[in-house]
């Protein structure tokens, strides 16, 4: 398998990266953490999937971070391999959906994730684990091959090999078999006796055919004794039809009685109720006269009423109009005078207009005076910035002196340094007098403005005491208005008095005989009211004396009608002791067959109850059958599983005995490709101890050089990986070696990489992946893995 190309697209830190792979040696260099050791994990994602990452489960960090939602991640992979071209594409979509495709020259051989991931596995030959210890060796684990003790050693190499998966198949094996004989221990226990359980099946069945027979008996009986019951019943309806018959009549005749009596009671009342009354009709023929003399004393009263009414509304009226007259009076004087008044308020209103016009002349005086103190004030800013700059002008001549060149001309100083000192001093003079005399312009201005704003505030004080005459002129105005309109409407009621009392003019009335008439009327009104009262009462006697016949002719009636039902009562023949008997007789009938019904739902429940218990004892039965056959089962898998056991130990301890001469050889090659033939030798032995021959004689590892011992681990991984590749029947022709200078000075690098040359005849191919730049000196190809400012990775091929 040899690389030709790799494109990524979003993946990890790479926006848009393409890489040819050259042959040879290839040093991928680039600062920790610029996605160097991500080429490798992009060729094992596009062949491998998620599971090939260093986030296998968190598959939203594969895409790069900055990528938007909508953008796609993907890899493209092409590769040699038994002399076909392979193209890999795998895509992460929208909601980190997977997709993939292989293509062998050309032609489409597999799509979807799942289907080219199980194609490639099955063309390379081995899953991703074994394909990433194949082509990737790390410094650590180079160091782990001869740092570590033998156990460890041999724990480590086992794994990188995957014997450990024979040791986890063991393992698997014997807790299937503790599983399988706890189980037919437990089992066997609970196994019950079949023969047993047969023979209680026979016992239970011959009872059902008992309770069969009896059920039968019993059925027969209460067949028998529902005959019976019929012809009972059939006497019983008769004699219930004659009872209901009898009540009946009985409940009418009761009811006809208690009507008759009601009657009789009602009758005796109304008799007495129309004697009172008659007694009644004779006190009122007594009193009938006094009551006529009341009506006509009450009718003169009302007329006398009606004219007393009158009198008082004319005695009102003429207290009104003298009253109305008075105040009409009094509201013109108090008119008269309001208008005096008003005539007074003319003055005013000129007095107001004449201060506003003054107030106006003090306001543009104000404003004329602050403008113009204004521009003095910005006069005298403009004067203190000139006689600033005037005073840096003196300070930066005095500071250069009279050698040194004029800082405004350019030209020497010399004599005339005293004399533009002078003149600027005579300037700063005239400035500070300048700036005197603004500020005594400004503080006079601002004494006549403060002048100005006090006579202001006596203007206005004196305008609102004016404002006030004159709001109180509108009052008058407005009082003025409101006695006019009750000065018009006292006169017009006045004028409606007058014509009212000319129409009561004639209108007079004699008190005490008035005053008569109301006395006798209080001693006629009892006598009246006892008359109204008995004339109502007695207009009920013609009533009562027609309710009297009614009630007569009722009793005749219902008296008949006791006599009829009699007759009935007679006619139908009811027997009570007779109906009690029979009533009796079906009683003990019927309670005799639902004693015999309840004997037969209870034999019934127990038919049903033990047929179920049959039901079940021949389920369990059958279990129980089952559950043996199962032991039986379990028992030859228990047999089959130490068989397997057996194998698989005598299978692991085959391929270790097989492992350390197979690493031996392969090692030996490597290493005496690396020493140029002086060490032709490596032997790890059973314990996994690790030995150099020199000239024939055999030496611990740890008794070369640092350098020999380097080469030693390197030609022991490389082993490892060629014992890997074999056994998957694939010939990998490149190889990668990630930082596998950690610790190592550079005579230490020089000796690996002059190595690493001896081995372009089997490896096409070497990725060193590293971040010492040095190393690029002693390789033929460089690939330059950097970031950008936004943290984005680029590849740049570097030539030599």
């Amino acid at each position: 398998m040899r690389l030709i190309s790799l494109e990524l697209h979003n993946f990890r830190k790479f926006k848009n990266a393409s890489l040819q792979f050259p042959e040879g040696i290839i040093g991928i260099i680039g600062s920790n953490g610029a996605g160097k050791t991500t080429l490798i994990e992009a060729i094992g994602w596009a062949l491998y999937g998620n599971k090939a990452t260093r986030t296998p489960r968190a598959k939203e960090q594969i895409k790069r971070q900055g990528a938007l939602p909508h953008d796609d991640c993907w890899v493209r992979l092409r590769f040699e391999m038994k002399g076909n071209e392979y193209e890999v594409i795998r895509i992460m979509g929208r909601n980190f959906s997977p997709d993939a495709q292989v293509k062998i020259n050309g032609r489409v051989a597999a799509t979807t994730a799942t289907g080219a991931t199980k194609f490639l596995e099955k063309a390379i030959g081995m899953d991703y684990d074994s394909f990433y210890t194949s082509i990737v060796a790390k410094q650590k684990e180079l160091n782990a091959l001869s740092d570590k003790t033998p156990g460890e050693r041999k724990k480590n190499m086992l794994k990188m090999l995957k014997i450990d998966a024979i040791e986890k198949a063991i393992k698997k094996v014997r807790e299937d078999k503790r599983e399988k004989s706890y189980f037919v221990e437990h089992a066997q226990k609970l196994l019950k006796n079949i023969d047993e359980i047969e023979e209680e099946i026979e016992t239970k069945e011959a009872i059902e055919k008992e309770l069969l027979a009896s059920l039968k008996n019993l059925g027969e009986k209460i067949n028998d004794y529902g005959e019976k019951l019929y012809e009972i019943e059939v006497r019983r309806e008769r004699e219930r039809e004659k009872a209901e018959r009898y009540n009946e009549l009985l409940m009418k005749k009761k009811m006809l009685e208690s009507r008759l009596a009601e009657k009789i009671n009602n009758r005796k009342e109304k008799e007495k109720e129309l004697n009172e009354l008659r007694l009644k009709k004779e006190r009122y023929s007594e009193i009938e006269g006094a009551a006529n003399e009341y009506d006509e004393a009450k009718r003169k009263k009302d007329e006398l009423d009606g004219i007393r009414e009158k009198f008082f509304e004319k005695k009102n009226l003429i207290r009104e109009r003298l009253e109305i007259e008075k105040s009409i009076k009094k509201l013109k004087e108090e008119k008269e005078a309001l208008i005096k008044e008003l005539q007074e308020f003319n003055e005013t209103k000129l007095m107001k207009s004449e201060l506003e016009k003054k107030l106006m002349e003090v306001d543009e005086k104000i404003l004329h005076f602050e403008k113009e103190m204004k521009g003095k004030e910005v006069e005298v800013q403009q004067i203190l910035k000139e006689k600033e700059k005037n005073e840096n002008r003196m300070n930066e001549i005095r500071r250069l002196g009279p050698e040194s060149n004029c800082p405004m001309c350019g030209r020497k100083l010399g004599d005339h340094f005293e004399k533009l000192i002078k003149d600027l001093t005579e300037q700063k003079m005239e400035f500070e007098t300048r700036i005197n005399d603004l500020k005594g312009l400004i503080e006079e201005n601002k004494r006549k403005i403060e002048e100005l704003r006090e006579r202001k505030r006596e203007f206005e004080e004196e305008r609102k005491r004016l404002e006030k005459i004159l709001s109180r002129m509108e009052g008058i105005k407005d009082k003025i208005s409101f006695y006019e309109n009750d000065i018009s409407s006292k006169e017009s009621r006045l004028t409606e008095i007058i014509e009212r009392l000319e129409e009561l003019k004639e209108i007079k009335i004699d008190e005490e005989e008035y005053n008569m008439l109301v006395t006798k009327l209080k001693q006629l009104e009892k006598i009246k009211f006892e008359a109204i009262k008995l004339q109502k009462e007695i207009e009920r006697i013609p009533l009562l004396e027609s309710d009297l016949k009614r009630i007569a002719n009722e009793i005749i009636l219902i008296k008949n009608s006791i006599h009829e039902i009699d007759g009935e009562i007679k006619e139908v023949g009811f027997d009570r002791k007779m109906y009690e008997s029979v009533e009796n007789e079906y009683k003990e009938m019927r309670n005799e067959i639902e004693k015999l019904r309840g004997e037969k739902i209870k034999m019934e429940r127990d038919l049903l109850h033990l047929r179920k218990e049959i039901e079940s004892l021949k389920k369990e039965m059958e279990e129980q059958r089952k559950k043996g056959e199962e032991i039986k089962e379990a028992r030859k898998q228990i047999a089959n599983l130490s068989l397997l056991e057996d194998l698989l130990l005598k299978f692991k301890n085959y391929l270790i005995s097989k492992i350390a001469p197979s690493l031996s050889f392969y090692a030996s090659h490597f290493f005496s490709v690396f020493t140029g033939g002086k060490y032709d030798n490596v032997e790890i032995d059973d314990d996994y101890n690790i030995f150099i021959y020199d000239r024939g004689e055999r030496f611990p590892i740890n008794r070369f050089s640092g350098g020999e011992e380097d080469l030693a681990n390197l030609a022991l991984r490389l082993a490892i990986s060629e014992l890997i590749a074999r056994r998957a029947d694939t010939s990998f022709e490149f190889i990668a070696l990630d930082e596998i200078f950690g610790s190592q000075d550079n005579e230490r690098r020089k000796n690996v990489l002059n190595a690493l040359n001896e081995l372009r005849k089997q490896f096409k191919q070497i990725l060193l992946i590293t971040h010492i730049e040095e190393i690029k000196e002693e390789t033929e190809h460089i690939i330059r893995v950097y970031e950008d400012s936004e943290g984005v990775s680029h590849i740049k091929i570097e030539g030599r």
